[in-house]
């Protein structure tokens, strides 16, 4: 019920951006926008510029609510070695292991990967597979912002002579309703720039809202390039479109994450490019792509094994389910 009553709230706080969009274009483009294109005071282009924008917008918008950011996997972690980890990774209310920087969702009730935080304005959250559409809905409310602001100058600035002259022989409710939109959205546009900004450089870094809070949180950033490319894919020519289609994924799985290299690894690769060529970043250390030699404590030499992806066996459990183990070359 705790939970039902959340996702209520939800979509009560999801109708008010709607109907804030609504309310915005009545004015700006019905009321105030469209009279001036008839009368060759704005051209036709401004306004389907403005159509355009506005079309990202909510693009953006609906993809923000229906994309979902990406579930932990229910038999994920039961082969892992390490019972710290384990115990430290455990979610007691899925009743499962969680990947690093997976994190639970009161309000989804579920395990997210990658999880930034939980949006009400859009009643989803923030993860791994819908990060980038949450960041271009940001934007383009800037951009839409911003226009309207830039149109509406003028006018607000003859509306507030109207009001404050001695003769007033028209109606003043449409110059109520512009100067009331203005500085509603001034101040939005302010508060909400602020927001933009702290959300890009968290992408940048390569961090999440959740690890700005958290003192203990590793380092995953690469370069700032490689920690966009994570987000919004590979594909530049996607980057602004809330879509992701095969070349516009983020990459990687949410599941398993690169770190930047230590200093002494640096050292001792020195004379090796490969790695550089790989990532594109000397600093680049991904279990994705390069086989890393890690040292195994849970059986019962120190047999080196591989975290190449490509050789990873499927080994099923007792009860019958198969899950991802990494077994020695040429053991299986």
């Amino acid at each position: 019920m705790k939970m039902n009553f959340r996702r209520l709230i939800g979509d009560f706080l999801l109708m008010l951006p709607i109907g804030l969009i609504g309310f915005v274009y009545y004015i700006f483009a019905i009321v105030f926008f469209y009279p001036k294109t008839q009368s060759h005071q704005e051209s036709f282009l401004s306004f389907f510029i403005f159509h355009i924008l506005l079309f990202l917008l909510l693009w953006s918008f609906i993809q923000a609510v229906i994309c979902k950011p990406g579930n932990s996997p229910r038999n994920w972690g039961f082969y892992q070695s390490d019972s710290d980890t384990k115990k430290k990774r455990y979610c007691l209310v899925c009743h499962s292991f969680k990947p690093e920087r997976c994190h639970h969702c009161s309000t989804c009730d579920t395990c997210i990967l990658g999880m930034d935080h939980h949006c009400p304005w859009i009643n989803n959250c923030v993860g791994f597979f819908n990060r980038k559409i949450f960041i271009l809905l940001l934007l383009y409310s800037l951009i839409n912002g911003f226009f309207i602001l830039f149109k509406l100058t003028g006018q607000v600035y003859s509306s507030l002579e109207l009001i404050l002259s001695d003769s007033i022989q028209v109606s003043l409710i449409p110059h109520l309703y512009y100067i009331a939109v203005y500085f509603f959205l001034l101040i939005l546009m302010i508060i909400l720039s602020r927001f933009t900004y702290f959300h890009i450089k968290l992408v940048l870094k390569n961090s999440t809202t959740v690890e700005m809070l958290d003192k203990e949180a590793e380092n995953y950033s690469i370069s700032p390039l490689w920690n966009w490319r994570q987000v919004f894919g590979k594909n530049p020519w996607l980057w602004f479109l809330p879509v992701y289609l095969e070349t516009g994924k983020p990459i990687g799985d949410g599941i398993t994450w690169a770190r930047p290299k230590a200093p002494f690894e640096l050292k001792a690769n020195s004379n090796s490019d490969h790695n550089q060529e790989a990532s594109g970043s000397p600093y680049f250390e991904s279990p994705l792509n390069i086989s890393n030699i890690v040292k195994s404590s849970s059986l019962n030499s120190s047999v080196e094994y591989s975290q190449d992806l490509n050789s990873m066996q499927y080994v099923k459990s007792d009860s019958g389910a198969s899950s991802p183990f990494i077994l020695p070359r040429g053991k299986a």
